[in-house]
């Protein structure tokens, strides 16, 4: 009897485990496209002395259609437009890249966590292959910062009013 009892209460207390890890992995689940909204608007990042980048995300869909450019001393050196969109299929995010000067780039990102987004670069002709990647973290609804490769100095953006 004492053996059945025993048997009976570490399966139960296996259930009650179990269950309570099946509930806190299911609820993990992030708003992809909801937190994506976090980057509509205008956002400038001093990238050195007289050198900045400024970018707009204005909504598109499930998505954005970005426009970048990095100006140096008052002129426009490079600039280009983006596509971000949200692949549901992948529950990842796609970036088409494509500057003035012709250089194409793709990218595919997610969130992580409501502040976290990171986004890798990819061989178009090999998608497996990861040639690049940046770490996004939202600072406040103002200001987000890139850590990009192994460069331990963030940029940090912040949003132009």
């Amino acid at each position: 009897m004492k053996k059945i009892s025993l048997t009976i209460i570490v399966m139960v207390v296996l259930l009650i485990l179990s269950n309570g890890l099946q509930a806190q992995t299911s609820g993990d689940k992030l708003d992809q496209v909801e937190l994506m909204k976090q980057f509509t608007g205008k956002w400038k990042c001093e990238i050195a002395k007289d050198t900045s980048e400024v970018m707009e995300a204005v909504p598109y869909g499930k998505g954005f259609e970005v426009h970048y450019m990095f100006v140096g001393s008052g002129n426009i050196f490079m600039e280009g437009k983006q596509l971000w969109g949200f692949d549901s299929k992948y529950e990842n995010f796609i970036c088409y890249s494509l500057s003035t000067g012709g250089k194409f780039q793709y990218f595919t990102g997610k969130f992580t966590t409501d502040k976290k987004i990171y986004w890798e670069g990819k061989s178009l002709i090999t998608p497996d292959k990861i040639l690049s990647r940046y770490d996004y973290e939202f600072l406040s609804p103002d200001s987000f910062s890139i850590l990009e490769g192994k460069n331990p100095v963030p940029f940090v953006y912040k949003r132009v009013k």
